[in-house]
């Protein structure tokens, strides 16, 4: 449910994040032809900490992470 996709900055790597809402998790996929994915370990990345539900990934500068980090820690 809720998914979207984005490549990792730099790489041919393309990442699909859905939330599995009935189990209260996120799940990531990924792939580097759109056409076949392969599951990410779920202690490969820390998202499922994240609510409300269907996050949503951007790109951000150095700056901008830091501006963040200051605001709201981390």
């Amino acid at each position: 449910e809720g998914c979207n996709s984005y490549f990792i900055t730099g790489t041919d790597t393309l990442v699909m994040l859905a939330d599995a809402y009935g189990d209260g998790y996120f799940v990531m996929n990924q792939s580097n032809n759109f056409r076949d994915f392969y599951p990410v370990t779920q202690s490969a990345y820390t998202i499922n900490n994240c609510s409300p539900r269907h996050g949503s990934v951007i790109a951000i500068s150095d700056a901008e992470y830091n501006a963040l980090v200051n605001s709201f820690g981390f």
